[in-house]
């Protein structure tokens, strides 16, 4: 199994660089292309996207920190038009390959300011500008393992945490609810909506679909069937809700997909 990020401190070989920059809607990037040559610390400012990767497929939406490992192959998918970020490019010391994932993180803003001030150090380039730096960036990964292993270990977390990994294992699945969900982490639906969206910032059903609907756009994207056996293969059960949603989420049909 490939580490976490966020367990321990580990070296850092080397810091390349760091730049803000933003994505418009569309789909950047294959699976088949050259893997990633570095390592890669994104915070994400505003919108949302999509990774799909040969192991599994997440979400990283505004106020998250994205990592990308080195070696990795990828397909990025933007359902915005203001996918706004910082991008730290670096590589690790010790040749292990992390895994991929988006962080949910606290204190966004103290974030913003600390990748604001790495980027400001970047662009000066004075002759001390890679070891401060370094130093910045070692302030930031510390600041992710210190606050995410908080996060993820409060209460709340931890009780919904077994229906977050089934809705990942298994959100293709047609028949997957509410009231499953909440049975296997002991509590009512109305709490389980109640923690979901406390922890995850949107609700289960939301969560559920966008994964699903960026599945979906892929596969349209490369032909992979017909409009409906798409939707179904995807977890949804009715093709007239199928298009709504899709039109809602991307701002056009799923035919207008397939057909581009």
């Amino acid at each position: 199994m490939e580490e976490k990020i966020y367990k321990k401190i580990k070296p850092i070989k080397e810091f390349h660089d760091c730049y803000k920059d933003s994505l418009p809607r569309g789909r950047y990037r294959e699976i088949g292309e050259k893997a990633r040559t570095t390592s890669c610390l994104v915070l994400i400012l505003s919108g949302s996207g999509f990774y799909h990767t040969p192991t599994h497929d997440f979400a990283a939406n505004a106020g998250e920190i994205l990592f990308i490992s080195e070696g990795e192959h990828y397909t990025i998918s933007v359902n915005c038009d203001d996918y706004k970020f910082y991008c730290i490019n670096f590589t690790w010391g010790d040749g292990v390959k992390r895994e991929s994932e988006s962080l949910k993180i606290k204190n966004f803003e103290s974030y913003k300011n600390l990748f604001s001030e790495l980027t400001i150090a970047y662009l000066k380039e004075k002759a001390s500008y890679p070891i401060c730096c370094l130093s910045k960036f070692y302030e930031i990964y510390s600041k992710i393992i210190e606050d995410y292993t908080t996060y993820n270990n409060s209460a709340d977390a931890q009780k919904i945490q077994p229906s977050y990994d089934y809705i990942l294992e298994n959100f293709t699945d047609s028949d997957i609810n509410i009231p499953l969900l909440a049975a296997m982490c002991n509590v009512s639906e109305v709490h389980y909506r109640r923690l979901f969206r406390k922890v995850y910032k949107t609700s289960p059903l939301k969560f559920i679909n966008t994964l699903r609907l960026n599945k979906a756009r892929a596969m349209l994207e490369k032909r992979e069937g017909t409009v409906i056996n798409i939707a179904f293969s995807c977890g949804f059960s009715d093709l007239y809700y199928f298009s709504r949603v899709y039109k809602t989420h991307f701002g056009y049909p799923p035919s207008q997909t397939r057909h581009s």
